[in-house]
């Protein structure tokens, strides 16, 4: 963990973000995108809805600037190298590569679940699966988790300057205030208990609630995605995140058990700036989502949840009968 000055600096920050949400929500949606506009003067105006999934065709012969059209435009396109950097970002706050694959997985589907709603989730086949999973997402997670095996076990001096002479070694020291002063590895264990797999269920649900929020953010406040408005939200939460992930991992590894153990705030803050996201969503997008869902949405999500949940009852039953004592 860094030093303790930049956890306080990163949760008062959040704080204030969490009042601006509910500031937010006390408004009328055309207040609310007003209060953005006086923030940003370019705000305030309807965005245009983009589909990346109008023409899927790898090869364009007849187009006159590329015969790559558009692999050219996807590859090129102002989010692919943001895509990667969030992916790091992501493997260095859960540290764990099953629970990132999964929620790598989950977010694909994610898209195609809410399609119906931001065509900008409308992406073609390739662009989803080979693009963003099987390269940016793999490059990301696969640079993220390099980074946590190296400074794994590592300790840093958090001496301070006065004892370092010249000024090139002051900077250093000065610097070292903002790396870590140790990396722990995360073993999440989600196929050790039932009990355990919901949990780690539930931080890829909290991460994929707050990776749509961004989205529907964008969508019914009128932001456009390289506004600067976004990335300062994202540097907030993955200031809290990085806190709020090494507290909830405490919280449900302890010795002494969840029922003996606080969660620590900075874990309880980021639920509830991701609940209180939802909501402003909810207030500030009525009419916007009445497109209803397609069939075949709901048939797989219906059969999803009826399997997973008689596997886990399945599960538990099993673990109880095996850790009941023989009768003698």
């Amino acid at each position: 963990k860094p030093h303790a000055a930049v956890w306080k600096v990163m949760h008062g920050l959040f704080v204030l973000y969490l009042l601006f949400l509910v500031f937010l929500l006390c408004q009328e949606t055309a207040d609310a995108r007003m209060v953005l506009k006086f923030l940003a003067p370019d705000l305030g105006v309807e965005l245009p809805e983009r589909a990346y999934g109008e023409d899927c065709r790898i090869y364009t012969p007849e187009d006159p600037a590329s015969k790559f059209r558009v692999l050219r435009d996807t590859v090129f396109d102002e989010f692919f190298v943001g895509h990667i950097l969030g992916w790091y970002g992501k493997a260095i706050a859960l540290r764990n590569l099953p629970l990132l694959w999964a929620y790598s997985i989950s977010f694909e589907l994610m898209e195609l679940t809410f399609q119906h709603w931001l065509k900008n989730f409308n992406e073609c086949w390739w662009d989803s699966w080979v693009l963003d999973v099987a390269l940016c997402n793999f490059v990301g997670i696969s640079l993220g988790m390099m980074t946590v095996r190296f400074f794994e076990g590592t300790t840093y001096d958090w001496m301070g300057t006065k004892n370092a002479k010249g000024l090139t070694k002051k900077m250093r020291q000065g610097l070292q205030l903002f790396t870590p002063a140790t990396w722990d590895s995360y073993i999440w264990n989600p196929t050790s208990s039932p009990l355990r797999f919901l949990q780690c269920a539930f931080v890829v649900i909290l991460c994929l609630v707050f990776e749509l929020n961004a989205f529907f953010l964008k969508y019914v406040l009128w932001i456009p995605p390289p506004h600067l408005l976004n990335h300062i939200r994202l540097a907030l939460w993955f200031g809290i995140a990085n806190i709020a992930t090494r507290e909830y991992y405490v919280f449900i590894t302890s010795k002494e058990g969840m029922h003996l153990t606080k969660m620590g705030a900075n874990a309880w803050l980021a639920i509830a700036g991701a609940l209180i996201e939802i909501i402003v969503v909810l207030k500030h997008g009525r009419g916007m989502f009445e497109v209803p869902w397609p069939r075949h949405v709901l048939w797989f999500w219906g059969v999803f949840v009826t399997v997973t949940t008689g596997w886990l009852v399945r599960w538990h039953l099993r673990s109880k009968s095996a850790v009941k004592p023989k009768k003698q």
